[in-house]
């Protein structure tokens, strides 16, 4: 879809133009007129002859010249009619203030518009960021193949996705019809297409701003303030978002101390003294590591004929500084009311983004460093990424039996009326190369037994009745059977519980989730989503997302989760050996 006539008009046209002051059609005229837009401009109205000094038509088809877009300020009950003449006469877009819930059918006949915004923007040779707030997708697949567009030449992607919560949902579903989708499958697609999710409209102009302009560089943040107080608070927010911040070599130490006053030792962030607000001072930076560096100061200047003096403000050394570098340089308000508007002009002017907030100027930078890593990630290729101290890689089944699975789990998963218990989808993964603890299924005491002796001592007894969801709110576990007189003592062991599952999005379609294992996957909704097919360092990616990651390198003394891989299993058969060794990570959760 051609979005020039909507979004570069030439002359537009407003239908519902009113004299009426106060009205919508009258505020609308008035800030249109005001707003310095200089194309032509068609006021319609049959009420009218003139209104705000300019000629009123009575209908579209009266217009004396041709329009772009048809601004429609009416009803829904006359929105229909305005589009067909609108069409009528060859005026290519339309912006509607209707609700469009009626008449019945009309919001359908209009839905496809909605995912070709962001595709428009990407093609003009100026978007270097593309910002959406977003409340729902009604186009799934181009919606993706859009985000997959911008990921092409590397166009940051800000959104604020609204209608995440059920009440907000319920909301966007009456305000838009529409369905709001599942928090999850926007996380995996975001995640998927290196796009930054942001939660307010503050941070929303920040990510902006500080994404449009460089590229991080490796290694973390460095702050320059002048209260000390302030940078405390700066790592209290810091810590609590996410942002690194750089490793000051021993080089640039010296640097810096030969130019800072007694008692100010120079760590990241550093406190910057009165007389040490200079510019070589700032300089001394940047052959350091830093990718990113946020030169903050607490409020206005109190000599703003000298903003832009590289020797007396913030304004003029984050300025020259910028100029030194090719890493970003941003200047950082403590809050949005302390920002002058004359030195964030200035500094604008000058190409180097003023972020208006503490909280919302660090989520920026963690986005900034988000993006980054994407990138990186995505020039990687697929090459594996090196296991990690006590990560083993998984098995891989040979390319002969891997197909034979492949046939044999499409057949069996294609029948929606037969869900997998977890026996089956233990075997599933096995077929994969999963480790899974061993598992057989039995129907009485000596076959019990008997499986027990060949899985080894102890085992975990649990039920296979169909449709139990929450084995031990039945009574349906007993752990710690260690022999043939109890059947005892944690054939699974202690460990940390993870839970694997697919789920089918009705907007998205198939998304692998990882989540915190046993009850506390209810408790906790600790889960991360991705787009299949997942490689080894997506993997290792959406498990350090997840709340209880530090568990898995051991807390308090206990030992890292380790596991023995399994020999791959045949195909073709229900039951599979093993160790009784516990996998990594330990769990029999069910997807």
């Amino acid at each position: 879809m051609n979005l020039t006539a909507l979004l570069e008009p030439r002359s537009i046209a407003v239908v519902g133009a009113s004299a009426r002051p106060g009205s919508f059609g009258d505020q609308l005229v008035g800030q249109l007129l005001a707003g310095g837009y200089k194309g032509e401009v068609h006021l319609v109205n049959p009420r009218y002859a003139e209104v705000a000094g300019r000629p009123c038509r009575p209908s579209l088809a009266d217009l004396p010249g041709p329009v772009d877009p048809a601004v429609l300020a009416v009803p829904n009950a006359a929105l229909e009619a305005q589009l067909g003449t609108a069409a009528a006469v060859g005026i290519p877009a339309a912006v509607i203030f209707a609700s469009c819930l009626e008449p019945d059918g009309l919001l359908e006949r209009l839905r496809a518009v909605a995912a070709a915004y962001l595709d428009h923007a990407l093609d003009l040779p100026s978007t270097r960021v593309a910002a959406l707030f977003l409340e729902t997708v009604r186009e799934p697949a181009a919606f993706a193949a859009a985000l997959a567009k911008a990921a092409a030449p590397a166009i940051p992607v800000v959104v604020l996705k609204v209608g995440r919560g059920q009440a907000a949902r319920a909301m966007v579903a009456a305000h838009s019809g529409a369905l709001a989708g599942e928090e999850g499958a926007y996380q995996a697609l975001f995640d998927a297409y290196g796009v930054a999710q942001v939660a307010t409209l503050d941070e929303l102009a920040d990510t902006c701003e500080l994404l449009a302009g460089r590229r991080a560089h490796p290694g973390g943040l460095a702050a320059i303030h002048d209260s000390g107080g302030e940078r405390a608070h700066l790592l209290d927010l810091a810590e609590r978002v996410g942002v690194p911040f750089a490793a000051i070599s021993e080089a640039t130490r010296e640097r810096l101390a030969a130019v800072l006053e007694p008692g100010l030792p120079p760590p990241t962030p550093r406190r910057l003294g009165h007389r040490q607000r200079r510019r070589p001072d700032l300089r001394r930076l940047h052959p350091g590591p830093p990718r990113g560096s946020g030169h903050r100061r607490p409020g206005p200047q109190p000599r703003p004929d000298h903003r832009a003096d590289p020797d007396t403000s913030y304004t003029g050394l984050a300025i020259a500084a910028a100029a030194s570098t090719d890493k970003p340089v941003a200047v950082m308000a403590n809050l949005s009311s302390a920002a002058d508007p004359g030195e964030a002009a200035t500094l604008r002017t000058a190409g180097v983004p003023a972020l208006e907030g503490t909280a919302t100027g660090l989520a920026a930078i963690r986005h900034l460093l988000a993006h980054r890593d994407f990138l990186a990630r995505e020039g990687a290729g697929d090459d594996p990424a090196p296991p990690r101290p006590g990560w083993a890689t998984l098995p891989s089944a040979a390319p002969g039996a891997r197909g034979m699975a492949r046939e044999r789990w499409r057949d069996r998963l294609s029948d929606p009326g037969r869900p997998l218990g977890e026996a089956e989808a233990l075997e599933l993964l096995a077929d994969w190369g999963v480790p899974v603890v061993a598992t057989e299924v039995v129907t009485e005491p000596e076959a019990a037994r008997e499986a027990a002796e060949r899985i080894g001592w102890p085992v975990a007894l649990k039920t296979a009745a169909p449709g139990i969801a929450h084995k031990s709110e039945v009574g349906g576990v007993w752990l710690g059977l260690d022999g043939p007189e109890r059947l005892a003592a944690a054939m699974a062991g202690p460990g940390v519980e993870l839970a694997l599952g697919v789920v089918a999005d009705p907007q998205f379609g198939p998304l692998v989730m990882v989540a915190a294992g046993g009850v506390l996957v209810e408790v906790l909704r600790d889960r991360r989503f991705a787009l299949p097919p997942v490689d080894h360092r997506q993997a290792l990616a959406l498990l350090d997302r997840l709340a209880v990651r530090p568990l898995l390198d051991g807390v308090r003394g206990a030992p890292r989760p380790t596991w023995t891989p399994s020999p791959t299993p045949s195909p073709a058969s229900p039951l599979w050996p093993s160790t009784s060794a516990p996998p990594w990570p330990p769990s029999t959760s069910t997807p």
